[in-house]
């Protein structure tokens, strides 16, 4: 027997007891997907190895032949302001010319956004994965966009070791079910990590 809010005695009915019990069960199973579905924000010494000194190659799909072209590439990254870096690249291209582009990058206070290029992608994953060669890093960005002239889904995938740093680049454009890799960077270091933090 218990006492409602306005004192009487009552005995729960097996409803309001399934009614509660199923309330409960709900809860607890909402809850936890909710503390998992934000992931860590980034820190700025997690983007430190952008503004290292990288050679290496771009790849990507050039849409009129639909066919993949491989650049070399060099890449420089410093940091321009407390939450900004400006990554240089140097191309190379087939007839020898070369061939420059930047990105700019800013980190939100809260470390949930990279505003790239004037695209605001949202941080989904950022983890650290142990494996045999030793430690890396992975993080995933996605965000409303533009490519190839189209509206789309954009999704950022920067993983970094002591030896490598690849940053993908895919598109998911209205009505698809899968992302198009539109273009993949793939460097080594180029100088000693000592000689190039900010």
């Amino acid at each position: 027997m218990k006492k409602s809010l306005l004192g009487a005695e009552f005995w729960p009915t097996p409803a309001v007891t399934i009614l509660f019990l199923s309330a409960a069960l709900l809860l607890g199973a909402c809850f936890p997907a909710l503390a998992q579905s934000a992931p860590a924000g980034v820190t700025l010494p997690q983007l430190y190895p952008l503004t290292q000194a990288w050679q290496g190659s771009l790849t990507y799909l050039d849409y009129r032949s639909q066919k993949l072209v491989t650049l070399p590439t060099h890449m420089n990254g410093r940091q321009l302001a407390p939450r900004q870096l400006l990554l240089d690249f140097s191309y190379r291209e087939p007839n020898g010319q070369q061939v420059a582009g930047t990105d700019t990058l800013e980190l939100s206070a809260d470390g949930q956004t990279i505003s790239w290029d004037g695209t605001t992608l949202r941080v989904t994953q950022n983890t650290a994965l142990f494996a045999a060669g030793g430690q890396s890093w992975q993080l995933v960005l996605e965000g409303a966009g533009q490519d190839n002239g189209k509206n789309c889904l954009i999704r950022k995938t920067v993983e970094y070791n002591a030896k490598q740093l690849i940053v993908r680049k895919e598109v998911k454009y209205a009505q698809e079910q899968a992302f198009l890799t539109r273009n993949t960077y793939t460097f080594q270091k180029n100088y000693p990590t000592s000689q190039q933090q900010p």
